[in-house]
């Protein structure tokens, strides 16, 4: 009875370790299984440092891989940590391009490492815009704004460099843009002695609309100016200048009444002397144009309260050579539509 039951007791653990050799074995081979298997990705692309690649943040698709289970799990690791798969667009022309992206994956380094097989992807293609980064050299020339100079700045660095995407390049070119601006502030300005070479350090640099965009670089943002005022200009504080409307058809339903009965508005005007000095005998006009629409006059006249003072920038009529501070005064004024 006992030789029999140990004879039981042996077949039972032969079979449990053949079924546990049969499961391992079939494991095993379930792992080394190469079958096909979908996973969603991320995918960016990546070119040189001089293009501009849009869409810049990375498209999200769905890949299929022919892969063993293990190689499964280590795409999945690549993927958990948040770092797309780079397709490299260097050699793409500019403009619009269709990306293949199972082709840019099957060259993926990370994913060749694997050895695993690119089966599909959706969607199959991702549409990329490439643009390159292009230099355009352009003189730099010292603006004297309106005073008199004995000769011409010298401006250090005379020219610069300006790099901007290329259809930006075909815009300046459009717009005849040659050359920038160095401007000094008026207070600088003021500063500068008269009939003696000054150099003047940290002169900015003007940078136009057109090339106030992305992407646009340059090489200075300042220049040294070296100059020669032949003279200095003068300042005339609280000029009163004169305020006249204009108006449309159409108008004459409208009374307008400045505040506190004012028909001037007080700015300081700075110039040369002899231009300051005519202004001065009333030799040489000056204005502050106030425009108003019909639109404009009917909105303040039916306004809750018409009786509280609205206010606009004036436009200053002045003579050549002459600026003023507020360079656009505001005028308040009131509106009362006319019956009848």
């Amino acid at each position: 009875m006992a030789i029999f039951a140990g004879k039981r007791w042996q077949k039972i653990e032969t079979y449990t370790l053949v079924s546990m050799l049969t499961v391992l074995v079939w494991l095993y081979a379930e792992a080394e299984t190469v079958k096909p298997n979908s996973l969603p990705i991320q995918i960016s692309f990546s070119g040189s440092g001089s293009q501009l690649i849009s869409p810049s943040h990375p498209e999200a698709v769905s890949a299929t891989f022919r892969c063993t289970t293990a190689q499964l799990a280590a795409l999945r690791a690549l993927r958990d940590r948040d770092v797309p798969f780079e397709i490299d667009v260097t050699a793409r022309d500019d403009g619009m391009n269709q990306i293949d992206v199972k082709q840019g994956l099957e060259h993926h380094p990370r994913i060749a490492a694997l050895g695993v097989v690119v089966d599909r992807v959706h969607p199959p293609e991702l549409t990329v815009q490439i643009e390159r980064l292009v230099d355009e050299k352009l003189a730099v020339e010292f603006d004297p704004q309106q005073r008199e100079l004995e000769n011409d700045a010298v401006v250090d660095p005379a020219e610069i460099t300006v790099t901007m995407p290329s259809s930006l390049k075909q815009i300046l070119a459009e717009n005849n843009v040659t050359t920038l601006k160095a401007r000094l502030d008026e207070e600088r300005f003021a500063e500068v002695p008269e009939g003696v070479p000054t150099p003047l350090q940290d002169v900015r640099i003007v940078i136009p609309p057109v090339l106030q965009a992305e992407h646009v670089s340059l090489s200075e943002t300042s220049v040294t100016v070296t100059l020669t005022i032949l003279r200095q200009w003068v300042e005339e504080h609280r000029w009163p200048v004169p305020i006249r409307y204009q108006l449309p058809p159409g108008a004459h339903r409208f009374r307008i009444t400045l505040s506190e009965g004012e028909d001037t508005t007080k700015v300081n005007l700075k110039g040369p002397p002899e231009v300051i000095d005519r202004i001065k005998r009333y030799k040489l006009p000056t204005l502050a144009i106030l425009e108003f629409t019909l639109t404009e006059l009917e909105e303040a006249a039916t306004r809750t309260d018409p009786g509280e003072a609205l206010s606009k920038p004036a436009v200053l009529h002045l003579p050549p050579k002459v600026i003023a501070f507020p360079s656009t005064p505001r005028i308040e004024y009131t509106v009362e539509k006319i019956e009848g």
